[in-house]
């Protein structure tokens, strides 16, 4: 059974007993290595929790966890991030000081959750063992300038996180078996290759989001595998004229590689094919400003529904937004849909070419802000906008609905009492309090609808006030200086 193991690594001194009430801290910060040096690993499993918020100091140099028992299959180690409580969703800072992530790339079964992982200066970032996986992770800031900055084994792979500013001068990520799903990537302009598929059967790369910022970068590279890539969001930035391809295959013989679903915009080649046999599945991958085209398209072995778009196929990929476009909406093969966003991403980022749930063939889907919950909205009926008031007229309790399309009318603020229900009726004002529930200091209202506060003394003329039915003229009086109104006080001419 797994061990959980709480550090803290913004606090500065010697102490705890690895308990969420009492995590481990050290006075120099470098908490984890002393928990890998000192702490007995369980055997079966171990579950590393880091306080979030802001470290004593960077971590001294790349983790060894060689004294803690090397993890395994039947050994795992997870070290995922905090705020409060276990799996919250905090964010773990490990910030690397200059340092690769560990010493060796032997380490297996090793997994990362809500982390910061960065500052890894001049060295390679990651390079892992097998069945190691990084889950809604930030991975950033390193000035790498050979190979492949993160180099993933077989087994997991990167998941929900957001990979910018890693440098690299073949690629950002060598996948071998490994996946890279609902990422957002921002590939440096360096590198010739984005993620590359190298050898290895079984990656997937699929739901992502690539933004290529230099003019020989490609966002995917697959050679001699059996692979996915499907649904991925590809740019090239503007400003920068690519002299390559979004994805670059090259398979033959026996095996093949399945390019579905995918989103392109600013390439030299939307998808490149080599390889002396037909060996690529093209289907249903749409693009736009990619004049190849698709280059030795008589290579693949199935080229259906394969499309240049004509116009711009995400929403604003210049501000962050890759939204594909109304028009493609429902495109996919099947709908691919890129999850919940990425908790430290951009703005806007739900990864993935296709981000609608409509059912394959498109439909005239209204936008989002039409949509009326539990209503269902396919592609066959149900095509029109849902008329909703804005956000002025919307009541607390009040159902809107189609019919309600007209305005909700709504008192100004200075018509609203506490605990007085405002409704389309109360149009006008609010009645007077009784005069026993005046007293100095509260507002009341008067017959124009605004409060005019009461203090002793405070003679007003002209008012009307009510009690029980009757009404008093003339000069009001407050008495006393505390308490309400005397009855002897509401009589016509009264001055005190």
């Amino acid at each position: 059974m797994a061990v959980d193991i709480a550090l803290d690594p913004t606090v500065a001194i010697d102490g705890g007993d690895g308990s969420i009430g009492s995590p481990y801290t050290r006075a120099d910060g470098q908490v984890e290595q002393w928990v890998f040096d000192n702490v007995a690993s369980s055997g079966t499993g171990n579950y590393l929790h880091i306080k979030s918020g802001i470290r004593v100091a960077p971590i001294a140099g790349p983790l060894n966890l060689g004294t803690f028992g090397n993890p395994s299959f039947s050994n795992p180690l997870r070290i995922s991030g905090y705020d409060l409580a276990f799996g919250d969703g905090g964010v773990a800072d490990i910030d690397m000081g200059g340092n690769s992530l560990w010493q060796l790339t032997t380490y297996q079964s090793v997994n990362f959750i809500n982390c910061h992982l960065h500052n890894f200066g001049n060295n390679q970032p990651i390079n892992t063992g097998s069945n190691c996986g990084f889950y809604n992770c930030e991975i950033a800031d390193s000035t790498y300038a050979s190979g492949y900055a993160i180099d993933i084994a077989n087994g997991q792979g990167l998941f929900g996180c957001y990979i910018h500013d890693l440098g690299g001068s073949t690629g950002t990520i060598l996948l071998a078996g490994a996946r890279v799903e609902n990422c957002y990537i921002v590939h440096a302009p360096t590198v010739g290759r984005g993620v590359a598929l190298n050898n290895v059967n079984g990656s997937i790369v699929r739901n992502n989001v690539h933004i290529c910022t230099g003019a020989a970068t490609q966002a995917i590279r697959a050679v001699q595998v059996n692979v996915q890539i499907v649904g991925n969001s590809c740019y090239s930035v503007s400003g920068v004229t690519s002299t390559t391809s979004a994805i670059h295959n090259n398979t033959s013989g026996a095996y093949c590689c399945q390019i579905i679903n995918n989103v392109i915009s600013g390439f030299a080649t939307a998808i490149e094919l080599f390889g002396g046999e037909r060996s690529a599945v093209l289907f249903d991958n749409d693009w736009h400003d990619c004049p190849n085209g698709i280059a030795n398209r008589n290579r693949a072995l199935i080229d259906v529904r394969n499309n240049d778009v004509g116009e711009q196929p995400f929403v604003d990929p210049a501000g962050g937004d890759f939204t594909v476009i109304e028009s493609l909406r429902g495109e996919g093969w099947p709908d691919y849909v890129g999850g919940d966003r990425i908790q430290t991403s951009p703005t806007f980022v739900d990864p993935g070419a296709v981000q609608s749930t409509s059912t394959g063939g498109g439909g005239d889907v209204p936008e989002e802000k039409d949509v009326r919950f539990p209503v269902v909205y396919d592609g066959g009926n149900k095509t029109g906008t849902c008329q909703v008031p804005v956000d002025t007229d919307v009541r607390f309790g009040t159902a809107v609905d189609v019919a309600d399309t007209g305005r909700v009318i709504v008192p100004v603020g200075a018509d609203v009492r506490l605990l007085v229900a405002t409704d389309v009726a109360d149009v006008g004002t609010i009645a007077v309090p009784r005069a026993g529930r005046v007293i100095e200091g509260e507002p009341v209202d008067t017959t124009v609808g605004t409060y005019t506060q009461i203090t002793a003394p405070d003679v007003r003329e002209g008012e009307q006030w009510g009690e029980d039915g009757t009404e008093y003229t003339g000069t009001l009086v407050v008495s006393g200086t505390a308490g309400g109104l005397i009855r002897a006080d509401w009589q016509a001419g009264y001055t005190g």
